[in-house]
């Protein structure tokens, strides 16, 4: 019966493991192919969009398109994920802490990304980059949160 219970406790903290990993991997890549990869994401939102009927000339003239708006935003997207991913254990495990220890899991993990982008000869710790991490988590762990507490409200109203 332990053995399913640590079997269990390691599932739930998975995703949040994986999403940790990948934010450091992205951390150590040259900024060559970090930015390989800001423009092939960047394409695929435009092509995304374009496909769905909006003109690409149009697409060209928002304020996002710019290259290091782009680059900007996509820390808001890495975030948001960790932010899902970390309350989602909290919960189980901690109930009414959940959200406290996420913001203080995902804070730690974005600290330690800058860090060690401070670190790095090719990186740069950016104060901006944190509020941006701070936005994407924020969000993560917030709408997660609510929707938590709508669904566990409407099981307590069904039974």
């Amino acid at each position: 019966m332990k053995d399913i219970t640590c079997i269990k406790k390691i599932i739930i903290w998975l995703p949040a493991v994986i999403i940790i990993i990948m934010i450091f991997i992205l951390t150590f890549q040259s900024p060559e192919k970090t930015g390989t990869l800001s423009m092939e994401a960047q394409e695929a939102v435009v092509s995304t969009v374009s496909n769905v009927g909006v003109e690409r000339k149009k697409l060209i003239q928002c304020w996002w398109y710019d290259f290091n708006n782009f680059r900007r935003l996509a820390h808001i997207v890495e975030y948001f994920p960790l932010g899902i991913a970390v309350v989602i254990p909290f919960r189980i495990v901690y109930k009414k802490k959940s959200v406290r220890l996420s913001f203080l899991v995902c804070a730690l993990v974005s600290l330690i990304d800058q860090s060690l982008k401070g670190i790095l000869p090719t990186r740069e710790f950016d104060v901006k980059d944190m509020v941006l991490d701070l936005i994407g988590y924020a969000m993560g762990i917030l709408l997660t949160a609510i929707l938590i507490k709508i669904c566990s409200k409407r099981k307590i109203r069904d039974t």
